[in-house]
């Protein structure tokens, strides 16, 4: 079967060959399904989404007196509209303008209300009572924070151990009994997991949006 390499995904076959000091296969189907493996474990991981997948369109249920709201991804690339309507119509009058009703922090994904003449100004409540719709994440895999690219590739190298071992390839192993374990983020090296979690996005009341 050929597996083509995610568009998302945070490096490249040449990049993970060289850190593993192997030639590239003329059948690159195996280390495509490495590196796409790889990207999915420290996303799901970190709970983001890395590398941008273009236009996001989030709606956000904010609790009272908030006036700062966390997007899903970060950093912001752009932003394109953010309405603020607890009838959720969306329409042009409920449309806020970018630097005078909110200033946005892109490298944190956070929006912040603001009121003519300055000062913190709640967010409205009520079911998804906002709307933001932007682009978030990074560019390309490339502008992806060092560590966190640094991780990858040795995620990458931990799993293609896991193959070259003769366990069962690249999402599980067996023990001597028969016993199969699927690899997850549970079983991602405890020094990787310090060395992203600065990175992870948590939700505790600090995240308020959903997307459909």
């Amino acid at each position: 079967m050929t597996v083509t390499l995610s568009a998302y995904a945070l490096g490249t076959v040449p990049e993970v060959m060289e850190y593993l000091s192997e030639d590239s296969p003329a059948d690159k189907s195996p280390v495509n399904s490495l590196l796409n493996r790889a990207t999915s474990l420290i996303e799901t991981y970190l709970s983001r989404e890395l590398v941008t997948r273009g236009s996001l369109t989030e709606f956000h249920s904010i609790p009272s007196r908030t006036s700062r709201l966390l997007l899903l991804e970060a950093p912001i690339i752009s932003i394109t509209t953010v309405h603020e309507d607890q009838a959720r119509g969306y329409g042009a009058s409920t449309l806020l303008v970018d630097g005078t009703d909110f200033i946005s922090s892109d490298s944190k994904g956070e929006l912040i209300r603001v009121q003519d003449g300055g000062g913190d100004l709640a967010w409205q409540t009520g079911f998804r009572a906002v709307q933001a719709v932007y682009d978030g994440g990074y560019a390309t895999a490339q502008l992806v924070p060092d560590d966190i690219r640094d991780a990858f590739f040795e995620v990458c190298a931990w799993l293609h151990a896991i193959e070259t071992r003769k366990k069962h390839g690249i999402s599980g192993w067996s023990d001597d009994a028969g016993n199969y374990t699927r690899v997850s983020t549970d079983h991602l090296p405890k020094h990787l997991k310090g060395q992203l979690a600065s990175h992870r996005r948590f939700p505790l009341g600090l995240h308020t949006g959903e997307r459909d």
